[in-house]
């Protein structure tokens, strides 16, 4: 006859392996008195926190042994529902420690032995800053038994209580802060995920952070190998119920897998965000059955300063189904550092449509086909389905290598700048495009990319041509961004006037990540391309004599041979906000000179003398031959001192430089900018201007047909980030 204590036993360990319903259902079985036991048992469990959390240390009194795995203990710092840890000292090394004990009952349980020695093996696997190590394990006295470091500091429950806060945690006022130190969790548990092992009990409390504020993982103890059966079965749902996934919760076996910690760390991130848990029950039935069926509130309804980039993180991260979560924690990862970089995120959030159709899926069915229906026709009149064809022109996108993904970002001309991002599907595309200029984005999945800065031509202006074909050529970054400045994204601020004004607007922005040609296209550079493509050479360039100066700014280009050359070498010209951030950094300066930096001296500024030179007004463009370029253009790069706050060369310019914009007007009766496509901007100084003149903002409007003298020359930027507008400064949550 079985005795009763192993029957209750038995019972806790199968009821563990229930859902909460289930298991309701089963205790309800029970007669009172072994009811009241196991429940017991649960409650016990259910308490336990993570077994390092860095809680208040215990009064030495109690302590179960003087010596016991080679550790001396001291005190103990934590208990949960199957064992204590305790602080102590090594006996070999004097290190402060942590010994884990597992409960002298739970060590004759084959599901609380096993998973112990468990977690002992899966922890040996790893060798990572994120996650709390082994030292070793073993069995003494009957008593089964974890070294690891002890961790001095503090935990994420912890810092997210105002009476138990160290400052050890990021700042809950700082989003980037945040998103960095959830990034290093993530790696901690990408490093487990490598190692074929799923966490399951990502929370608060199992992250642990030591002085120096850097997350530690811990808590091994429910553990999975991605592929091997554990100790649970199918039914499993262990772990804390308001950081479970939907699939962890219902005892969904089959589908548990990393995913399942990408879930769990977005609830984190959400608690980070928000100071609060996203789903609040008044039990955890309730609780439950919010996080199968309903839908947490955006964070940036509890917070209205949670920057719309990090919200759709979290929200990507928590998605009711796996497979609409990140495919992995590296993915998630990838997006909170270019967040906490201020680069551009991989994910965007749900579409229109996205969310229509989660909404009809909790309705009924007629519900959700009228929802649908209507939907489809919203989206049909928003895209232009309904619009008069006859005002778009059909175009025919054509790429080396096909089958590549496609976008088109339309110029505004309000702001000077291309808008975001469409996508139009994968080469060979055939669409219609409103008129105007676009930038078109060709991005293939090994980084490969390609820009092409076009201009759509009316429907009746295509030479009687039914369609407009452009083709791009792929190039990926082998050899493309030697000799580039990666100019990092973010907040800054640029000046300019607009057109027909008097006065200067300073105006905060968001920018993208991109890189910058250090210098100047160069004579060399462009001789290359001549010889590789046969693109012409400007013409009377035979005649002027500068093929031989291989080291000087490239000049007597035209903005479409500017164009040209940039595409060539895997890149595109910068737009002016692009150039402004180049040359006025994160504060926004009018001047790269170095006076704008506090360590270095005035009289190093040889910039300034080479500059005050260009004030001989024989220098007019009219009046510029080979001999005085020779005389007054140094070779690119030969003056450090004119830089910009990144490191960019020469951009107050031995030459005026090309960008892609094109020349705007406001019209005198209405105030409304027109654009005049066929002229382009040089920007910047050149070596025909003198100091006094050599700001940033002077813009010369150069027909596109024309072919400039020896005073405009130009660089090159790529993309880091292709998919990503430059756009007005977030002022506040949406309405």
């Amino acid at each position: 006859m079985v005795s009763e204590s192993r029957r209750v036993r038995e019972i806790f360990e199968a009821v563990l392996d229930l859902s909460p319903s289930e298991r309701i259902r089963r205790l309800d079985e029970l007669d009172a008195a072994t009811r009241t036991e196991v429940e017991s048992l649960l409650r016990h469990l259910e308490a336990a926190g993570d077994f390092l959390d860095v809680s208040e240390e215990q009064a030495d009194g109690n302590l179960p042994f003087d010596v016991l795995g080679g550790v001396r203990l001291t005190t103990e710092i934590g208990h949960g529902g199957t064992g204590t840890v305790y602080r102590g000292i090594d006996t070999s090394t004097d290190d402060v420690v942590a010994l884990k004990l597992l409960f002298f009952g739970l060590a004759s349980s084959g599901t609380g032995l096993v998973r112990f020695e468990g977690e002992a093996e899966r922890m040996q696997r790893f060798d990572h800053p994120s996650i709390v190590p082994l030292l070793r394990s073993g069995t003494e006295r009957g008593t089964h038994y974890l070294v690891m470091p002890f961790v001095e500091g503090s935990n994420v429950a912890d810092e997210m209580v105002v009476d138990r806060r160290r400052g050890l945690g990021p700042d809950p006022d700082d989003p980037r802060a945040i998103a960095d130190f959830v990034a290093r969790i993530a790696d901690g548990l990408a490093h487990a995920h490598d190692h074929g092992v799923i966490h399951r009990d990502v929370k608060p409390a199992n992250v642990l952070i030591d002085r120096q504020g850097h997350p530690r993982l811990t808590d091994f103890g429910l553990a999975r190998d991605l592929e091997a059966e554990g100790p649970t079965r199918s039914g499993d749902v262990t772990g804390t119920i308001q950081y479970m996934s939907p699939e962890q919760l219902l005892g969904r076996r089959h589908e548990i897998d990393h995913r399942t910690d990408v879930y769990s760390l977005g609830v984190v991130l959400y608690e980070l965000l928000t100071g609060r848990r996203p789903f609040l029950g008044d039990s955890a039935l309730d609780v439950a059955r919010d996080i199968r069926q309903g839908e947490p509130t955006a964070p940036r309804r509890l917070r209205p300063d949670v920057p719309r980039d990090l919200q759709t993180i979290c929200l990507k991260a928590m998605e009711k189904k796996p497979d609409d979560r990140y495919v992995s924690i590296d993915a998630m990862a990838r997006d909170l550092r270019a967040f906490a970089r201020g680069g551009r995120i991989e994910t965007r959030p749900p579409s229109a449509l996205q969310r229509a159709r989660r909404f009809v899926a909790r309705r009924r069915r007629p519900l959700a086909a009228a929802a649908i229906l209507l939907l489809a026709v919203g989206v049909a009149w928003w895209t232009g389905a309904s619009r008069d064809p006859t005002t778009r022109t059909p175009v025919v996108l054509t790429s080396e290598p096909s089958g590549t993904r496609t976008w088109v970002r339309p110029w505004n001309v309000g702001t000077g700048e291309y808008d975001e991002p469409l996508e139009l599907g994968t080469t060979p595309v055939r669409t219609s495009l409103d008129p105007g200029l676009v930038r078109f984005v060709f991005a293939g999945d090994d980084g490969a990319l390609a820009e092409l800065s076009r201009e759509i031509p009316p429907p009746d202006a295509t030479d009687g041509a039914r369609q407009v074909e452009f083709h791009a050529t792929l190039v990926d970054t082998t050899g493309v961004l030697d000799g580039m400045v990666r100019i990092p994204g973010g907040r800054f601020v640029v000046e300019h006037w607009p057109p027909d004004t008097d006065a200067m607007v300073r105006e905060p922005w968001t920018g993208p990540v991109f890189a910058m040609d250090r210098t100047e296209v160069t004579i060399g550079d462009y001789l290359r391309f001549h010889e590789a493509t046969g693109h012409p050479l400007p013409k009377d360039w035979e005649d002027s004599g500068l093929s031989s100066l291989k080291d000087r700014p490239m000049v007597m280009v035209s903005w479409t041979d500017a164009r040209a050359y940039a595409e060539w070498a895997g890149k595109r010209l910068p737009t002016l906000k692009e150039f402004q951030r180049a040359v006025g950094g994160t504060v926004g300066n009018e001047l790269p000179w170095t006076r704008y930096r506090a360590d270095v001296p005035p009289e190093s500024l040889e910039v300034l003398a080479v500059v005050g030179r260009r004030g001989d007004r024989t220098l007019a463009m009219s009046g510029v031959d080979d001999g005085l370029f020779t005389q007054n253009v140094p070779p690119v790069g030969s003056h450090p001192s004119d830089r910009s706050e990144d490191g960019v060369l020469d951009l107050l310019g031995s030459v005026q430089e090309w960008i892609d914009a094109s020349w705007r007007t406001a019209d005198p009766e209405t105030g409304r900018l027109e654009v005049d496509s066929d002229r382009k901007i040089a920007i910047s100084a050149g070596w025909t201007i003198e100091a006094e003149l050599a700001t940033t903002q002077l813009m010369l409007p150069i027909e596109k047909a024309f072919t400039p003298g020896r005073y405009v020359g130009f660089r090159c930027v790529r993309s880091l980030d292709p998919l990503t507008a430059l756009r007005p400064l977030d002022r506040g949550p949406s309405p």
